[in-house]
C-alpha cells in the first residue's frame, strides 16, 4: 500500500511566486490543527499519522478524519512525540553539519548534564553559511558566530535535541550524510532510528554509516559502509530521511524564487525533464505535475550530475533502496522544514513513482511549513499512487 501523507503549514509563504491555486485546491479538506511542542511549529494535517512512531515513542496517538478530498489513506495513528522528534530533526539538527560520527559522542543517559551539552556544543557547525538577512535561528533566538559558540543558546539546544533522540532511539545512526557544496544542491540526512537498541548498536554507527561530502572541487567522495547490521525482531526500524530548508543567501534568491516550473510527469508517465523549463505562469495550469527548477535542481543537481548518480537524489535514494533491501520490515519516513520541506514532498513523489524498491515498501511523508514550489496538478497526483 502506498501512503503519503502531508503536513501543509498556513506560514512561512516566502517564495514569491506562491499560486493561489495550490491553496483553492485544499478548500473543503478535512483536517485538523496540530501544534509540535518541540518547535511550535503550526500545521494542518491533511491524513492521520504513522504506526511505527506510536510504537517506537510510546505516547498517546493522534488521531484525525483523513483528508478524503486528496484522497490520501491513513494506517494507524501518529504519536505526538514522534512527530516532535521529527521536528527536532528537520528543524534544528539537520541545520548543523551531521556527519556520520555525529551521534557517536552523544549519551542519550546524559539528558539533564550540562557538562554534556557543553561538549557537543562544538559538533553543531555547518559548511553552509546562513544569510545575513536571515540569519540561523531557533525561535526568536539568533545563532552566535562560531567564535562565540560555547555561549550560543542555538547551539546548546540543538545540543539538546541530538541527546533527546540518542536516548529515544539508542540504536540512531547515521547511514549516509550528504552535502556536496554544488550549485543548489541541498544538504540531505539519511538515518536509522531503532528503538530498544543497544548501546553498541549506537556505538558502531560510525563504522556501518556512508558519507558523502564535497572534496571542494566539486567532486563527491562517499565513503561506503563496512558493514551492515543484521535483521533483528523487535519493532520494524525507521528509515528517516531529512533535507536541508532555506540557510544560504542562494537558497532565497535562487531556488526559493525559482520562476520557472519542470514538468514531473503523472505517476503513469513519470519523467521529469529540467531541459523542459517554462516560466511559471505557462505551467501553473498544466495538468501535468510541475515543481519549481530550484526545487528540482536542490534535490536532484543538474541533469548531467543526477545521470552520473552523483547529486542528492541518487545518492539518498540509493542509501533508502539499501536500507529497504537489509530489512524490508523497515519504516521509510521523509521530512524537512521550509524549502526542505518542499524537497521532501517533491522525494516523496519521486521515490514512490520511479523507485520499485520504494513504491513496495510505501512511504510516509511530514512536511512543516513548506513554500508551495508545486503547481495545482501536483496536489491530487499522490493519490493516484495507490493501487
Amino acid at each position: 500500500m502506498y501512503i503519503l501523507r502531508f503536513i501543509f503549514s498556513d506560514g512561512c509563504l516566502r517564495n514569491m511566486f506562491d499560486l493561489a491555486w495550490l491553496w483553492g485546491s485544499l478548500e473543503g479538506s478535512e483536517s485538523r490543527e496540530l501544534r509540535c511542542a518541540a518547535s511550535g511549529t503550526r500545521g494542518v494535517r491533511m491524513s492521520s499519522g504513522l504506526g511505527a512512531g506510536s510504537e517506537l515513542a510510546g505516547a498517546a496517538p493522534i488521531t484525525s478524519t483523513p483528508a478524503t478530498a486528496l484522497g490520501f489513506r491513513a494506517r494507524t495513528p501518529l504519536s505526538r512525540d514522534f512527530l516532535c522528534d521529527l521536528a527536532r530533526l528537520a528543524e534544528g539538527l539537520v541545520m548543523c553539519d551531521v556527519t556520520d560520527d555525529f551521534f557517536g559522542a552523544v549519551d542519550g543517559a546524559r539528558a539533564d548534564d550540562d557538562a554534556h551539552c557543553a561538549e557537543l556544543v562544538a559538533q553543531m557547525g555547518c559548511r553552509e553559511q546562513a544569510a545575513w538577512f536571515a540569519p540561523d535561528s531557533v525561535g526568536d533566538l539568533k545563532q552566535r558566530a562560531d567564535a562565540e559558540s560555547h555561549f550560543c543558546e542555538v547551539r546548546r539546544r540543538r545540543a539538546e535535541w541530538a541527546v533527546a533522540i540518542k536516548r529515544n532511539y539508542p540504536g540512531a545512526r547515521v547511514v549516509r550524510w550528504v552535502d556536496t557544496g554544488v550549485d543548489l544542491e541541498k544538504a540531505a540526512l539519511v538515518i536509522s532510528l531503532r528503538a530498544g537498541a543497544s548501546s553498541r548498536a549506537g556505538a558502531s554507527s560510525s563504522a556501518s554509516s556512508e558519507r558523502c561530502v564535497s572534496s571542494g572541487s566539486g567532486a563527491t567522495s562517499v565513503t561506503p559502509a563496512s558493514s551492515t547490521p543484521p535483521v533483528s525482531s523487535g519493532p520494524p526500524p525507521l528509515i528517516v530521511v531529512v533535507f536541508r530548508g532555506s540557510k544560504s543567501t542562494s537558497d532565497y534568491i535562487r531556488t526559493d524564487a525559482s520562476p520557472r516550473f519542470i514538468p514531473l510527469g503523472t505517476p503513469e508517465a513519470y519523467g521529469p525533464d529540467d531541459s523542459k523549463a517554462e516560466l511559471m505562469p505557462s505551467l501553473g495550469g498544466s495538468s501535468m505535475p510541475c515543481v519549481s527548477r530550484g526545487a528540482w535542481r536542490a534535490y536532484a543537481g543538474v541533469r548531467e550530475r543526477d545521470e552520473e548518480g552523483v547529486g542528492p537524489r541518487a545518492l539518498v535514494r540509493d542509501s533508502v533502496e539499501a536500507l529497504l533491501r537489509e530489512d524490508p520490515r523497515s519504516e521509510l519516513v521523509i521530512t524537512g522544514h521550509s524549502l526542505g520541506g518542499s524537497i521532501a514532498t517533491l522525494c516523496a513523489y519521486d521515490l514512490i513513482a520511479s523507485s520499485q524498491t520504494v513504491s513496495e515498501a510505501g512511504a510516509t511523508l511530514v512536511s512543516f511549513a513548506a513554500p508551495r514550489l508545486f503547481n495545482k496538478a501536483t496536489t491530487p497526483a499522490p493519490p493516484l499512487l495507490h493501487p
